[in-house]
């Protein structure tokens, strides 16, 4: 599983598997799609507007919430 936020664009992309080929996107609203496999198998999820869309403005720290103390510091590093 690999999170990706592009600060610049404010896109948030959350790919759940690696082994699957993109087939389709399938749009959940303006800002959120979810692609998909051949058979329909979710691949990942896309946030546009990220910032408003997840949390008005609180993208980091909503990322983090929950996250055990050893990953909370190493998302925390790569920010």
């Amino acid at each position: 599983m690999t999170l990706r936020y592009d600060s610049e664009a404010d896109a948030l992309y959350l790919r759940l598997r690696d082994d699957l080929v993109w087939a389709r996107t399938i749009e959940l609203s303006e800002n959120v799609a979810l692609d998909v496999s051949h058979d329909d198998q979710l691949i990942g999820i896309e946030v546009l507007a990220a910032s408003a869309t997840v949390g008005n403005g609180q993208l980091p720290s909503l990322l983090v919430e929950n996250l055990p103390e050893d990953l909370v510091k190493v998302v925390q590093a790569a920010a």
